[in-house]
């Protein structure tokens, strides 16, 4: 299928150069494609290789045309008396083309903007997808630089976060990697400042400069000294060195203070250097050694998995040999860790851990501009068709006088390349436009979005779409022009003026087709539409109105007690803000996207294990203090919810949901029940459940009640908090007020994060929505191409059948069984396209399982009204040509004919 494809594109090259070459083309593109099939291949790629094809016929179908168009041959085969082709009567011809389409301005209009929203959504999407997916991380040799961790059999393409110990040992142990580095980002607060400052600071491996590959630009990186010493150093990044040093020269050495401590700048990082996303680096401030993580006891747990590994292969080295050597190293892991259980090491690539599936979600979108972009060629070869029928007369003289019939093919196809370049221009302009508005959109869901930018390929693109679309759909209206005797050109007949059935027939296709297309992309707009709607009815399970939340990072003070009664004095304080009715905190805020897993144990009864089959139940939890189930408003059903008795020296309790009760205890009674935590819980102890509450949708509004836990953070421990407050009637200055009762317990704590939980609900279905948005303007876009389509070519259809309708009327027959004689007529394509549609709209939204909500992607009822929809604005868009042609008096209509 794809080589004939590349057959047909081969078409845009002149006749001579395709008997000479196109054989040595057709075998250099099937060797391509051969060679690429031992990658793992996407939608983006699959999308570059033929961008690049695409590039490629922009950039020598020109060239090998201007090369046909100034050569002067010895014999000519272009038709009578045309004599040499020279450059200038190719301008002439430019300008000839120039005048007629300045005589009908709206017909220009309609084909430059039809084709230029084609072009220019088809580049604006390749220039998101090529920034995103194709453009390589900015790091040297990023092919070698790969992600480590955990992996499993069920999850083969998924990295998991390593521990400490397990970092250290494959670091000491591997042969097949030139640095080998692991990090964690935490949040820290800079002191030295006016106000006190939040900043994500890495914690890296000693190796972590030369795995990246890029080395400060002023000053050293983290060395080993550093990282066996446990040196308070920092490397700047180099907006950190610009904003909070004032870019001063002279840094290197200098210390600031932080929340954790002082350090000793020993290093700025080059202004153009990006913190890998990959390692979850993003918006880093600075780095310091990772043997600076304050929690020992963390660190000594092999089986906890909390850092992110990075490494370079050695030159040379394979992925396959490094994954041989870690898949030995792993079976030598588990024999003398048994508690690590089954798990094993693995690699992949780090920009598969940057973009993660991100090209699942362009999937939808470039298949919708791929459609609008069909739909867009189609409107323009049907405009082209009808005006070349239109000058059937025009082209008889010129056959009359002389011209042959290359020659006046070779005047519609310079035209139809006039319109194309302007079509070209359009979609050039709307490509940047399109890409500064995706940007500024911001889905929420796109890695790399500040990296999005219009490349040099997407108007290579553009060109190529325009240069095919001059060659191929003008050129078949250009052939079809010529068809029928010269003496009906010169009358000015049916059959020359419309090419007989033959145009009649085409100009059915094209509207079949472009009906048909519409049909599938207002089909996926509309099940987007449909999911979108009905996941903004979802009810959360808790309330989400009136209430307001900050971040604050706990002070490190040495010691558990003192975070905690920190965080009861805020939310004291904060309960005391005029207009507040309720306050409490929580480690993870619900909506958030973001999730905390455990592995109780129960006592006494049986439960699910783990996929593993080791003895424990993974859950979600979070830590709250209390009064959060009635900050939320989330129901208690049995038992009691924490109070201020439950303290650090009180026993340990626990709330549970619905869910988990359900999944563990199925009909017995909760309350009371015990539990253990593993090796690696959040606090050692036997825990008792007190309560149990509704469930409630706390990770995304799209994802059903899950199995959680709840505990009280003045019985674990947590590095940062969100501080909840209920304010009824309240408006964002409540934020401010919660602001200043943080500052007031601590000013050396700034706040982050003022948002009301309304807003996180909209960032939560941010993507949903976008892409609904999007596709839904595709669609409505495409739709209203089509129906011009239908209107521009039934107009002439129907006005060609003015006599007929004459003699019809002069006969007896009455306006009203004309009209329905004409839209019966019409609407036979429409129905054709639009049983085409069905067909093809039936599989192909399958790709949407994966983005719709509550509803299936073949789902009957989004299907019926799409289709009612597009065959009542296909009927209105015929019924104005057609009561025109059958509104014309008969007497008229034969004096004129």
């Amino acid at each position: 299928m794809a080589t004939r494809i590349y057959r047909v594109l081969l078409l845009a090259y002149p006749r001579a150069f395709r008997e000479a070459h196109g054989d040595d083309l057709v075998r250099w593109f099937e060797d391509a494609r051969r060679d690429g099939r031992g990658s793992r291949r996407g939608a983006g790629r699959e999308l570059a290789f033929w961008g690049r094809i695409l590039t490629d016929l922009a950039r020598s179908v020109p060239r090998e045309h201007w090369t046909a168009i100034t050569m002067t041959p010895s014999h000519t085969t272009m038709g009578r008396g045309e004599g040499r082709m020279k450059l200038r009567d190719l301008g002439a011809e430019v300008r000839i083309a120039l005048r007629g389409y300045a005589r009908r301005p709206l017909f220009t209009l309609l084909a430059v903007m039809t084709l230029g929203i084609g072009i220019g959504a088809a580049s604006t999407i390749y220039s998101v997808v090529d920034s995103v997916l194709l453009n390589p991380l900015p790091y040297p040799e990023v092919d070698r630089v790969y992600r480590i961790g955990g992996v499993s059999e069920e999850s083969p393409d998924r990295i998991y976060a390593m521990s400490y110990p397990n970092f250290i040992t494959l670091q000491e142990q591997t042969t097949s990697f030139e640095a080998f580095t692991a990090s964690r980002v935490t949040r820290i607060t800079l002191l030295d400042g006016d106000v006190p400052e939040s900043h994500l600071m890495a914690m890296v491996g000693d190796e972590f400069f030369a795995a990246i590959g890029v080395q400060p630009a002023m000053g050293r990186g983290v060395s080993r000294e550093d990282y066996d010493a446990q040196a308070s150093v920092a490397v700047l990044s180099h907006d950190l060195w610009t904003v909070y040093f004032g870019g001063d020269p002279d840094v290197l050495g200098r210390s600031f203070t932080t929340s954790g401590g002082p350090f000793t700048v020993i290093g700025v990082m080059p202004e153009d250097f990006i913190p890998p996303a990959g390692i979850y680096q993003g918006g880093s401030s600075f780095w310091v050694p990772l043997s600076l993580w304050p929690d020992t006891e963390m660190m000594g747990r092999r089986r906890s998995g909390w850092l992110a590994g990075m490494v370079r292969l050695a030159p040379g080295v394979t992925p396959e040999v490094a994954r041989a050597e870690l898949d030995a190293l792993s079976a030598g892991i588990r024999e003398s860790y048994p508690e690590v259980g089954e798990r094993h090491f693995g690699i992949h690539p780090l920009i598969d851990h940057t973009v993660g599936s991100i090209d699942e979600t362009f999937l939808p979108l470039i298949g919708a501009v791929a459609l609008l972009l069909l739909i867009a060629c189609v409107n323009v070869a049907n405009l082209l068709l009808v005006r070349a029928s239109e000058r059937a007369r025009e082209l008889g003289v010129r056959a009359a006088i002389g011209a042959g019939r290359g020659r006046i093919v070779r005047q519609l196809v310079v035209e139809s390349s006039v319109l194309a370049a302007g079509g070209v221009l359009l979609g050039i302009a709307l490509t940047y436009l399109g890409t500064d508005l995706f940007v500024a959109l911001n889905p929420g869901d796109v890695p790399r979005l500040d990296e999005v930018a219009v490349q040099g390929s997407a108007l290579l693109l553009a060109g190529a779409i325009g240069a095919i679309t001059a060659l191929v759909f003008g050129l078949a209206p250009a052939l079809l022009s010529q068809t029928g005797s010269l003496n009906d050109q010169l009358r000015g007949g049916s059959r020359a003026a419309g090419g007989g059935r033959r145009t009649g027939r085409l100009w059915g296709g094209l509207i079949a087709v472009e009906a048909a297309l519409a049909l599938v992309l207002v089909v996926g707009a509309g099940l987007l539409i449909n999911s979108f709607a009905r996941m903004t009815r979802v009810e959360p399970g808790f309330e989400l109105s009136d209430v307001y939340s900050v971040a604050v990072s706990i002070p490190d003070d040495g010691d558990a007690v003192s975070g905690h009664a920190f965080v009861q004095e805020v939310v004291r304080t904060v309960r005391d803000i005029p207009g507040v009715t309720a306050a409490s905190a929580t480690n993870v805020l619900p909506l958030s996207g973001s999730a905390s897993y455990q592995g109780p144990h129960f006592d006494g009864i049986e439960y699910p294990r783990d996929e593993d089959g080791s003895d424990g139940y993974s859950t979600r939890y979070q830590r709250v203090t209390p009064g959060y189930f009635e900050t939320l408003e989330i129901p208690v059903l049995r038992g009691r919810a924490f109070d201020d008795g439950d303290d650090a020296n009180s026993p340990r309790v626990a709330v549970v949901n619905e869910a988990l009760v359900r999944d563990v205890f199925g009909d017995l009674d909760p309350i009371g029940a015990t539990f253990t935590l593993g090796p690696n819980g959040l606090a050692q102890g036997q825990f008792s459940i007190v309560g149990v509450v509704a469930d409630a949708r706390s990770y995304s509004l799209t994802e059903a009640p899950v199995p959680e836990m709840y505990f009280t953070h003045a019985q674990t421990t947590s590095g940062f908090m969100y501080i909840l407050a209920e304010s009824p009637n309240a408006d964002r200055s409540i934020l401010e007020a919660m602001r200043s009762a943080v500052a007031a317990v601590r000013g050396d704590v700034p706040p982050r994060l003022p948002r009301s939980l309304e807003e996180y609900r909209s960032t939560s279905i941010a993507g949903p929505r976008f892409y609904a948005s999007l596709l839904g303007a595709l669609a409505a876009i495409a739709l209203a191409l089509a129906l011009v389509g239908v209107y521009g070519t039934l107009s002439y259809v129907f006005e060609r059948r003015a006599r007929e309708m004459g003699l019809r009327k002069a006969l007896g027959a009455t306006r009203e069984s004309l009209l329905r004689y004409m839209l019966a007529r019409g609407m036979r394509p429409v129905l054709v396209g639009v049983a085409l549609g069905i067909l093809i709209a039936l599989p192909a939204t399958r790709i949407l399982e994966s983005f719709v909500f509550e509803i299936e992607p073949t789902d009957p009822a989004t299907i019926a009204v799409t289709t009612i929809a597009i065959l009542g604005a296909a009927l209105l868009a015929m019924l104005i040509p057609a009561r025109r042609a059958t509104s014309r008096d008969p007497m008229q209509v034969l004096r004129e004919e």
